[in-house]
């Protein structure tokens, strides 16, 4: 019997909620809904378990050994090439598999007050989010050269804990979607919405870990000096900042390659998230012309973390590497960046006028430099926020052909 007659037609409908409804009008007066409950979840598994399985991670075959690696912040240089990435360049193989990696669950207890048990087909960018701020976390209480091993698996298990699918966890998806509200449980989220919903839960937070953290949010393509200082609280917290911008139209422009490349290798860099068009994944590095990413959309059963078993927590690491081509991108991403002191801060600032990356205001009096102009800048860094009726025009200038032009596709979100 095929696949398609076995579920009834059921995997030719986009998401398994879509079916549930459509059971929900066709219930038999003789069955209990708690049966139909039960056969619609069995269905949803068989069905995220297909859609969403381990099956459909390509090969981690390591093509080029001639061109370093990075990621976030590192390089490696492969010692071959031709077979896996664990054979031919184990440092990096380390590294990825050091991550914390957060996948769609399963069988997890309802959202809220919904019959919701799983995120899959939806839940892909608040996963994105999450390991974004879950590296941040890792840097902050292991540093950045924590490598995971028998030794030091112990470690990471507090910071994972965080993000448990359950209720009480401080970041976990319950938590989030309870900040969201009901009505957006099912619903797919953009970069600003995902990390608004984290930013806003650590600030509820009395954990221990997140007591000195903040997020900097930008959907405006502006890095304010003077709101950094005010939210670091004169660095006693370590500040997240993540700005999300558009790198082209409908695909990625040429002239933003170099800089999405870049940003991966600085040092106080924790990724991008973005992906193709609703499929988001948490970008880490890159290896030529490919982008190395976690990628949430592998649906796992939901396993309690009060457990020991090593199976349990081998499911917050991906084994095989997964990538996509820069040119597959979708030009809408979010960049992040810690910093946990004003040094860092400069040095970061630094580094992104140096790459071009930035546009610094004169105004910006703690910037290495006093004025910086890109053509190609993918934000402005100012010291304080320009009221309304000074971003008229004068920018620009009233030729809105060399606006276009100068800003070669790119477009503020």
């Amino acid at each position: 019997m095929s696949m398609k007659a076995l579920f009834g037609g059921y995997l030719n409908k986009e998401t398994p909620e879509e079916e549930e409804t459509e059971s929900m009008s066709n219930e038999s007066p003789g069955v209990s809904t708690l049966s139909l409950q039960n056969v619609r979840r069995n269905l949803g598994n068989a069905y995220n378990s297909i859609a969403y399985g381990k099956w459909r991670r390509k090969d981690d075959v390591l093509e080029d050994c001639n061109t370093q690696i990075w990621i976030l912040g590192r390089w490696y240089l492969p010692q071959g090439q031709g077979s896996s990435y664990e054979e031919d360049c184990p440092m990096f193989y380390s590294d990825y598999y050091s991550r914390i990696w957060l996948s769609y669950r399963r069988d997890f207890s309802p959202l809220g007050g919904t019959t919701k048990t799983t995120d899959c087909g939806w839940g892909c960018m608040v996963r994105s989010a999450q390991m974004m701020v879950a590296q941040a976390l890792t840097v902050i209480h292991l540093r950045r050269a924590y490598r995971l091993s028998e030794k030091t698996h112990e470690e990471l298990k507090p910071i994972i804990k965080l993000f448990e699918d359950k209720p009480e966890a401080d970041l976990g998806f319950h938590r989030l979607m309870q900040l969201a509200g009901d009505s957006a449980v099912g619903e797919w989220f953009t970069p600003s919405r995902a990390m608004g919903l984290i930013r806003d839960s650590i600030l509820k937070s009395s954990h221990e870990y997140l007591k000195n953290l903040r997020i900097y949010l930008s959907a405006d393509n502006c890095i304010i000096l003077n709101e950094i200082e005010e939210l670091s609280e004169s660095w006693k917290n370590a500040v997240i900042l993540v700005i999300c911008v558009r790198l082209g139209t409908k695909k990625i422009n040429d002239c933003y390659k170099h800089h999405v490349k870049s940003v991966l290798s600085f040092e106080h860099s924790i990724g991008a998230i973005g992906g193709r068009p609703k499929h988001s994944v948490y970008f880490i590095g890159f290896h030529g012309n490919t982008l190395f990413h976690l990628d949430p959309h592998i649906a796992q059963k939901y396993l309690s973390l009060d457990s020991d078993e090593e199976k349990v927590w081998k499911t917050f690491h991906c084994k095989k590497p997964t990538r996509m081509s820069i040119d597959d991108m979708d030009p809408s991403c979010a960049l992040g960046f810690l910093i946990r002191d004003q040094e860092e801060f400069k040095a970061l600032l630094k580094q992104l006028a140096d790459s071009g990356i930035i546009e610094c205001s004169e105004h910006t009096g703690d910037s290495p430099r006093k004025h910086i102009k890109s053509a190609n800048a993918l934000f402005s860094v100012m010291q304080e926020r320009i009221s309304p009726e000074h971003l008229v025009s004068d920018s620009w200038g009233s030729d809105n052909t060399n606006k276009e032009e100068e800003l070669h596709g790119f477009e503020v979100v």
